[in-house]
């Protein structure tokens, strides 16, 4: 497949560390898009750690877009507390960009706002985005109605962004399926045909994929653990890691569901490379090759946790940051 893509770079900032950039070849001296990827805000107690995100994106030039992939508040709401009163919270993402010209912000979903994968997830997801739109005065919190997607936006001539909810494929109780629903993808296969479409019809520009779940990871979701969890506590911390390892729930790539969505987007990444697929769940920074495309994880913005190391380890940081993604013209 001959494609013409741009030149683009990765950064992985570190909060309170050094920035860590990757780049696929050399850049220009501007932007033609910018993208934030922040994950896992449901464990900020408060504003903690958004004006280090606040003050990258207002240095910006480029038209800036930023997307808060999954886990924005916990099922019962920041630190406990009713849906209702998080609007604070939300409002406090959403001024992140601000004082950005030509800015946007995104919102997906993660398996905490499907109730932690619960029984009432459907409806916990579709309060979130009411309240999110709400307060946006607009539609940013996408796909729709706990809807599986795949949404499309268009940045120009040159990159289009695809936006899915992959808690819907994995989530083990109601949500929209065939017939009772109004989404337009009804059942899996529909699902993974969609995507293939749109990566064949837009296989002359750059696309970016933005889900929850990453297809594959260094991290504890994805079965790495380090040496101090085996023993944390003893014998215990073994049997838990080779639980997630081999069996899982909801939120392991072992899980049969889950393993199901990982392995189709692998093939995707692989039969129509190269494409970004952007992820968060787990806590850590990383970026990934695999078959000329990449996954990115964009980590937690205060919560830390160690990651390991593959062949395909392009760069990784246990650290919480963000990762920020440049197209360049």
């Amino acid at each position: 497949m001959s494609c013409k893509h741009l030149p683009f770079l990765i950064s992985l900032l570190v909060i309170e560390l050094s920035q860590i950039t990757i780049a696929n070849s050399q850049q220009s001296s501007s932007g033609s898009s910018v993208i934030y990827l922040a994950g896992n805000t449901a464990d900020a107690k408060s504003t903690e750690n958004l004006a280090a995100l606040h003050e990258m994106i207002t240095k910006e030039t480029a038209p800036v877009i930023v997307i808060y992939n999954g886990d924005i508040i916990h099922k019962k709401g920041l630190e406990g507390k009713p849906l209702s009163t998080d609007s604070a919270f939300i409002r406090s993402l959403l001024a992140v960009a601000n004082d950005a010209p030509n800015a946007a912000v995104y919102f997906t979903p993660g398996d905490l706002d499907w109730n932690n994968s619960g029984e009432n997830g459907w409806k916990a997801v579709t309060q979130l985005e009411q309240l999110v739109d709400g307060i946006a005065g607009k539609k940013i919190f996408l796909p729709e109605g706990g809807c599986p997607g795949p949404v499309t936006i268009d940045f120009g001539k040159e990159l289009t962004m695809v936006l899915i909810s992959s808690p819907w494929w994995i989530h083990p109780y109601d949500r929209p399926h065939a017939p009772a629903t109004d989404c337009d993808v009804l059942v899996e296969p529909q699902f993974i045909e969609q995507l293939e479409d749109l990566l064949e019809e837009n296989e002359e520009k750059n696309v970016l994929i933005v889900g929850h779940h990453p297809a594959i990871s260094n991290g504890n979701y994805g079965g790495r653990v380090s040496l101090a969890q085996h023993f944390s506590p003893p014998l215990l911390g073994t049997f838990k890691a080779g639980f997630h390892q081999n069996i899982g729930d909801p939120k392991d790539i072992s899980f049969p569901d889950y393993k199901t969505l990982a392995d189709h987007l692998k093939y995707l990444m692989q039969d129509h490379a190269p494409f970004i697929y952007a992820s968060a769940h787990d806590y850590n920074l990383q970026v990934l090759e695999f078959e000329n495309s990449y996954q990115l994880v964009s980590g937690s913005l205060v919560t830390k946790v160690p990651v390991g190391k593959s062949e395909n380890t392009i760069s990784r940081s246990g650290e919480h940051g963000f990762i920020k993604l440049t197209y360049y013209s």
